[in-house]
């Protein structure tokens, strides 16, 4: 899959060389979409949104923008902290006029802004951040002086703390939430009447446990040095329509999250189990590393959209934090970002600040983007067969969309049609919601089965009471080497090792056939535990599946503990044959044969948190036949448990050593034929 993105890119990187070389627009540039699957890896999509415009300021009398970094919608004007020229810029959102505030009348003196690099709209008010003045200043729309907000004097705050707001946000109650420069323990509340509050909404830092016994035994001026557990400052914030706000961090480290949603209290209450947000640290589409998140804005039904700065990306998610889409890229063509700053969205259009081209950018939701809005929208008012044929339509357009997949099985669900919610389910690969779904259905079953269930467990009790009495009767009357008899003492190996084992290699009641019979049911469980496990507890890729390739992972891994244990054994005075070592080891691996059996049929009737009896059936029997192989080895060669223990770590060097120089021939092998292959190419271009 990386190979392939790195050809799209390749690809597109070219045609917009030819492009500019032949003087064409490229303006329509378009980038690759992709968002993520089930695995957490990347799968192409259609475009959620697509460019519709660049503008420079210099379409206004006005002049050119000067590193815009801030912009709010409300209503019909857009109101943009046009930074480097002192001016806030009110325009439309077809940017057919636009005028400037550059300084407001107050107590009958003009003052003017300075580098002001946040603002938002409420209460019929317009809050700037005036960070050059150090200030906020609040505005009427008209553009009349309501009040001034400078440095709290509170003891809460640092000795050498400077207010240098850079972004801000308002509520309905008037309270203004403040980003200052510096400043990294949470926004800053202020009442209506330029009270300091109190900060909230710290970010937090976790701690590794070493860096956690570290700090115990540190110094404080040790503690103060360390920066990497010093939070980190917000770069952004909004406040969504039932009043909670939400910030984003620019820090690309793990340990800090990109997206939070806090309430009142300043607790994060973001619905989501995302690791990260944006393009993940093990790789992204055009930069390496995590994004670096500088703006988030609020959509249709709780969807919301972040502002990667790093990747001048754009990122859409759900409310259960899902991402739906990206769009954009980095460039300075359009349809492109170069340094992106800020966001806003408004009725299908996102206007986004580019510091680096001086521009507002424009894109519009394309039908593939509107779908999800209107998915929003339909499980707002509950309304299922509506989300149905809307993920119906999402699936048409995008085949690698697993979240339409789940978005049909939650309809479903809700419809309580769990047959069919179990269906999509397992074809996105949501393990947790099949298992739920599942749940129903087994229990309608049972209920509508218990005559049958208690009927069949009673002549199951029966018919098994039945067998076991014939099974004696037969094994009473049969003959020493008979198959019947050699059956038997591999089970009486399995619960008496010590006496078995030594009755196999000294008594001879083994038998190379039944061995090979244990060898070759241990390959066929082997693989049948990646083919026929339950779908909620089995992770395997059926379309890059090698059935071949595991059963000569299992031939090889007994062959060569075999083949080390006799090399070992007979320069350390082993008492066992090849054949001995070879019968012993595959008698061992009865229970992991059986047990597995029980473990794959119960698996496909087990719920995900009932796994604990799949995961201990499992573990039990590699347990149960490690032990016995153990077992077999001391007993077969005449060994103490001392020494059997000193032989094993022998064995596992040897194991070691096969393995590399089987590598290193492959290697050598591999480096023959391409030679080979290169040396027969140049001799038939030649003659």
């Amino acid at each position: 899959m990386l190979g392939f993105l790195k050809k799209i890119r390749r690809s597109a990187a070219l045609m917009l060389l030819l492009l500019s070389l032949f003087g064409i627009s490229a303006d329509a540039a378009v980038f690759y979409s992709y968002s993520y699957n089930a695995e957490g890896e990347t799968a192409p999509s259609p475009e959620g949104a697509l460019p519709s415009g660049t503008f420079y300021g210099s379409e206004f009398a006005i002049g050119n923008f000067s590193s815009p970094s801030d912009i709010f919608i409300s209503g019909d004007r857009i109101y943009i902290a046009d930074t480097k020229n002192n001016r806030i810029v009110v325009t439309d959102p077809e940017f057919r006029s636009a005028e400037a505030i550059d300084s407001f009348e107050r107590a009958g003196k003009l003052e003017t802004f300075l580098e002001p690099s946040g603002i938002c709209v409420a209460n019929d008010a317009l809050y700037i951040a005036d960070t050059g003045n150090s200030r906020i200043v609040k505005l009427s729309l008209e553009g009349e002086f309501l009040l001034e907000i400078t440095a709290p004097e509170d003891e809460s705050l640092p000795e050498d703390f400077t207010f240098k707001p850079v972004k801000l946000a308002a509520d309905s109650y008037g309270r203004i939430f403040v980003i200052s420069d510096g400043y990294n323990m949470g926004l800053m509340q202020f009442d209506e009447n330029n009270v300091y509050l109190k900060s909230v909404g710290a970010p937090k830092v976790n701690l590794s446990i070493a860096e956690q016994i570290w700090r115990k035994f540190s110094t404080k001026e040790q503690q103060e040095r360390t920066q990497s557990v010093v939070p980190t400052e917000y770069s952004n914030l909004c406040i969504d329509g039932e009043g909670f706000i939400y910030v984003t961090n620019e820090s690309t480290s793990k340990d800090i999250k990109a997206v939070r949603k806090l309430n009142a209290n300043g607790t994060d209450v973001l619905n989501d189990e995302n690791e990260f947000f944006g393009d993940n640290t093990s790789g992204g589409i055009t930069y390496t590393g995590a994004s670096a998140i500088v703006d988030l804005c609020e959509m249709e039904g709780g969807n919301y959209a972040i502002l990667d700065r790093k990747r001048s990306r754009v990122f859409v998610y759900n409310n259960e934090s899902e991402m739906l889409y990206a769009f954009s890229g980095p460039g300075t063509y359009g349809g492109s970002m170069s340094v992106a700053a800020a966001m806003a969205y408004s009725d299908g259009r996102f206007y986004i600040c580019d510091t680096g081209k001086n521009a507002v950018c424009v894109f519009t939701l394309s039908d593939y983007g509107r779908l999800f809005s209107e998915i929003a929208e339909a499980k707002a008012d509950i309304d299922f067969e509506r989300e149905s044929e809307l993920w119906n339509e999402v699936i048409e357009r995008n085949v690698n969309c697993t979240l339409a997949m789940c978005g049909l099985g939650d309809a479903a669900y809700k419809n309580r049609d769990m047959s069919l919610a179990m269906n999509y389910y397992k074809r996105a690969g949501a393990r947790e919601e099949y298992s739920n779904a599942y749940s129903y259905v087994r229990r309608e079953w049972i209920e509508s089965n218990v005559v049958v269930i208690l009927s069949g467990a009673v002549i199951l009790c029966a018919g098994t009471a039945v067998l076991l009495r014939l099974y004696r009767k037969r094994l009473a009357a049969a003959d020493k080497n008979s198959l019947l008899r050699k059956i038997n003492f591999s089970s009486y190996v399995c619960f008496h090792p010590l006496d078995g084992f030594w009755d196999l290699k000294r008594e001879k009641r083994g038998s190379v056939k039944m061995a090979a019979f244990w060898f070759a049911a241990a390959a066929a469980v082997f693989v049948s535990k990646s083919l026929f496990t339950g779908f909620i507890f089995n992770y395997t890729d059926i379309d890059s599946y090698n059935m071949l390739g595991n059963i000569v992972f299992v031939a090889a891994a007994v062959m060569i503990w075999c083949i080390a244990q006799w090399s070992v054994t007979s320069l350390m005075n082993g008492e066992g044959k090849f054949a001995d070592i070879f019968v012993a080891t595959c008698y061992a691996l009865r229970p992991y044969v059986v047990i597995n059996i029980i473990a794959v049929l119960l698996s496909n009737v087990l719920l995900i948190d009932e796994g604990d009896f799949y995961f201990i059936l499992a573990a039990f029997a590699l347990i149960w036949s490690a032990a016995l192989i153990i077992l077999g080895l001391m007993q077969t060669h005449n060994y103490t448990l001392s020494k059997t223990f000193l032989v094993i770590i022998v064995i596992a060097v040897v194991i070691l050593l096969i393995v590399f120089i089987g590598m290193l021939a492959f290697a050598l092998c591999q480096q023959l034929v391409a030679f080979i292959k290169d040396l027969v190419n140049e001799v038939t271009l030649r003659v």
